[in-house]
């Protein structure tokens, strides 16, 4: 092969590898500093969305609707103003939660809906109660949702990262601090 010719092929492949590495250092980059945004702009307004959520539905506490103790006109009545609540701070939060919690928090407030439509008739009442167990398991299920995904698993890392690096830090001191002292005990 001609000396020019394999020159050229060097020098492309040179050029081809400089552009590859580069292309790896802004695609780093640009994971870090999204990385970054997330935690410095949206991270806050999911809490907070959370937060709302959390506060809205932990209100109503589905878990203790009986209609056999409460009657169901009081369920009722609860019922309807937690839909209402529920379905407010589903549209307020939609953007900025989890879609996995809003999509339970939407399927709270259709099982909701549901249960009001059943009749009060007496062969119905079974019913009416099942429809209740029903939505209290989907409200234990949104209230999992919520401590999973609201991102405490992420601050927990991002914890996790901090604390290692601060560790491996002191680790660092007390190994330097024994070689001192190693080393001014072994002179005389």
């Amino acid at each position: 092969m001609n000396d020019t010719v394999l020159g050229a092929i060097i020098g492309g492949l040179f050029l081809l590898a400089g552009i590859l590495i580069e292309k790896l250092f802004v695609f780093l980059a640009e994971r870090h500093r999204s990385k970054k945004e997330f935690f410095k702009d949206f991270f806050p307004e999911r809490l907070k969305a959370h937060q709302k959520i959390l506060g809205t539905i932990t209100k109503y506490g589905f878990d203790y609707l009986d209609p056999e103790r409460l009657g169901r006109p009081a369920v009722e009545i609860v019922l309807k103003e937690a839909r209402q609540q529920v379905e407010a701070v589903f549209f307020e939060t939609v953007l900025v939660a989890e879609k996995h919690v809003s999509g339970a928090l939407l399927d709270l407030s259709q099982i909701i809906s549901k249960t009001l439509k059943i009749e009060a008739d007496l062969e119905k009442k079974g019913l009416f109660g099942d429809s209740l167990k029903t939505l209290q398991m989907k409200y234990y299920e949104l209230m999992e949702l919520l401590r999973e995904k609201s991102g405490i698993d992420i601050i927990d890392e991002e914890f996790g990262k901090m604390l290692d690096k601060r560790e491996n830090a002191v680790k660092k001191k007390k190994k330097r601090l024994h070689e001192d002292i190693g080393s001014q005990e072994s002179s005389p």
